[in-house]
């Protein structure tokens, strides 16, 4: 039964990493936020407790997204000073998109370091 929940996993995170995102009502949570967003609210710009909130979320999302592609591929995530490196960049670049596209870009560029491939059935 393990096994037959993994290859549903597997397909669903690989049918969700190779379609584009554009529908906002398939995204939920804290990626909904923009890019603008997660640049104002990184702790080393605001300290207010509000912010550290939000950025603890958008942390969070980023971090439970991540989680699901390594579960699904069987791969090893990056670092989260990696990871959050990759979205500072990718949203002082983009501040109008919304952090789950930066998000998938991390997965993307993931995935192109030859670090994801589809989870091999056990």
């Amino acid at each position: 039964m393990k096994r037959g929940w993994g290859l549903v996993l597997a397909v669903v995170v690989i049918a969700i990493a190779q379609s584009p995102a554009h529908a906002e009502g398939h995204v939920v949570g804290a990626g909904t936020q923009s890019c603008s967003t997660w640049n104002k609210v990184r702790p080393e710009t605001s300290p207010t407790i509000s912010d550290t909130i939000l950025y603890t979320s958008m942390e969070n999302w980023m971090l439970g997204y991540v989680s699901l592609l390594s579960l699904a591929t069987d791969a090893q995530p990056p670092s989260n000073d990696t990871m959050e490196s990759y979205l500072d960049d990718y949203c002082s670049k983009h501040p109008l998109s919304h952090f789950y596209e930066g998000v998938q870009q991390l997965g993307e560029e993931w995935k192109k370091q030859g670090a994801i491939s589809p989870a091999k059935p056990q």
